[in-house]
């Protein structure tokens, strides 16, 4: 937590404090005012004063907000009335708490040992409930930036106005940006710092998985976005109240700075472009950081010298960082930041808005709006027509190939492309062996059926001509049989012819 920077003033019935907090979480502030005690917190700062008298919150108290300088003033009523209040111009007295023996969150000086520990956490926790002292975090006075660094310190933000902002801040925005050191990098030296930075963070693996599934991104690429579907457009209750709690704001701006906000509105654009489709027009938990992740100016706090560069390095990251990493996809939303443009400056606007609305429910994101966000919507409704339709004629000629974001993705594709080819000769070559072997294995069962058949049908003519050669036998024992009586039969009757022939003889011959 930070301590901001205040000061406290008095009048007969009550205490005036004023509060320098610039990037703080205004949605989010609190305050409290009871008896001698003072607290006020909005991320990322905390403040706790100790006063020598009473004060209380009334219906009388009040405060307010300037947008501009980042200070809320509060009023709060004293119990007594003309009482005064004593050392109200020393701050560390303030910051200190009354009795400190009671309020000490220090380590303790004298050990104690010998004793249960269990019971000592116990005793800890309720001392500590007791007396309040979870609540007692270690403050230090706001350190004002020199006017000398605020001179010579890089710039970033709105049209690069803003310099010395994180001068205080330690690990409050680690998560929203990525520039290290953003009070001392040059802006020379950022864009090498993102380069290399994405360079380590590219993934060919990831890459090429989307790139090899093709079908898996379909839908994202048919799906049609609020701007394809109308030319018209409205802006929500929420989006008008916004519009109407802005400050108004004039910007003395030269032509190079109005040049340098109209690239970087491109760059912007992309990131909200891409939640979009991403999500198909149905925001989720991540789209803040999408929008924030994927713009150079966002989290890198880079401007942009031409309109080309201010579409590569959208489309760089989102090939490094979301979900979908696909070369097809991001021309796709580079498409839809061209339509977006060429639609005119109140889609812009609603875009914009949208941005806002976003990063004010992302912790610690809201700062992004009071770096960029804001301005750029005041800016954005002053903005002359001319400059826009000037802005989407130039953007139309822009047109990106694979080798300008500078992640060998032709090489990648090429390389996989022949393991690819690679791999499908040797599963066809494995398809056909493998057929190969079925027709093989085929041709052998047929083989060893015909074989099975061929001695089922030799077995059986075996067996056939057993049973022939039985039945000839059979035959030839009848024909045998037969013949023998016929012959016994021949010798018979020739004997009795020989016998009538005999005794016909001897009958002549007796005669």
């Amino acid at each position: 937590m930070i301590t901001p920077r205040f000061k406290v003033e008095q009048t007969d019935a009550d205490l005036i404090f004023t509060i320098h907090a610039p990037y703080a979480s205004i949605a989010e502030a609190e305050i409290y005012a009871d008896l001698d005690i003072f607290c006020f917190y909005a991320s990322p700062y905390y403040l706790r004063l100790h006063l020598s008298g009473f004060i209380e919150e009334t219906d009388a108290s009040k405060g307010s907000y300037d947008a501009d300088s980042g200070t809320f003033i509060i009023s709060v009523q004293k119990v007594t009335k003309g009482e005064f209040f004593e050392n109200l111009d020393f701050i560390t007295s303030l910051l200190t708490p009354s009795n400190r023996k009671n309020h000490d969150i220090a380590k303790p000086v004298v050990e104690v040992i010998g004793t249960n520990a269990e019971n000592d956490v116990k005793n800890s926790e309720c001392s500590s409930d007791e007396d309040g002292s979870e609540w007692y975090i270690d403050q230090s006075p706001f350190v004002e930036p020199s006017e000398d660094f605020l001179f010579f310190a890089p710039h970033y933000g709105f049209a690069n106005k803003i310099s010395g902002a994180f001068q205080n801040f330690k690990t409050e925005f680690l998560e929203v940006i990525d520039l290290p050191h953003p009070d001392s990098t040059p802006l020379s030296k950022r864009s090498k710092l993102r380069l290399e930075r994405e360079e380590s963070d590219f993934s060919d693996d990831h890459y090429l998985a989307d790139w090899a599934q093709p079908d898996y991104l379909e839908s994202l690429l048919a799906f049609k976005c609020w701007w394809e579907k109308s030319s018209e457009v409205d802006f929500q209750d929420e989006e008008i109240d916004i519009l109407k709690d802005l400050p108004k704001k004039e910007f003395l701006l030269h032509k190079r700075e109005e040049r340098l906000l109209l690239f970087s509105l491109i760059d912007i654009l992309f990131g909200y472009a891409y939640n979009n489709r991403s999500t198909m027009g149905d925001d989720n938990v991540e789209s803040a950081w999408t929008v924030n992740k994927l713009s150079g100016t966002l989290s890198w706090f880079e401007s942009f010298l031409t309109l080309k560069a201010a579409a590569v390095v959208p489309v760089r990251r989102s090939l490094c960082y979301p979900l979908y990493r696909n070369w097809e996809l991001a021309t796709k939303v580079l498409g839809d930041v061209k339509c977006i443009v060429k639609l005119g400056k109140k889609h812009i606007l609603k875009c914009l808005l949208e941005i806002y609305v976003l990063f004010n429910n992302s912790e610690p994101r809201y700062i992004l709006n009071q770096l960029y966000i804001r301005d750029y919507i005041i800016w954005m409704q002053r903005v002359g027509e001319s400059q826009i339709k000037s802005l989407s004629v130039a953007f139309d000629k822009v047109v990106l190939c694979k080798a300008d974001v500078a992640l060998d993705l032709e090489e990648l594709e090429n390389a996989a492309d022949i393991v690819q080819k690679e791999e499908a000769a040797a599963a066809a070559v494995a398809a056909a062996f493998k057929e190969k072997s079925k027709l093989a294995s085929h041709k052998a069962k047929e083989q060893a059926s015909l074989c099975k058949n061929v001695a089922a049908l030799s077995l059986s003519d075996e067996k056939s001509n057993e049973t022939k050669l039985s039945s000839d036998s059979e035959d030839d024992s009848s024909s045998s049989d037969d013949s023998d009586t016929s012959s016994s039969s021949s010798t018979s009757d020739l004997d009795s012819d020989d016998l009538s022939d005999k005794e016909e003889g001897h009958n002549l011959k007796n005669t």
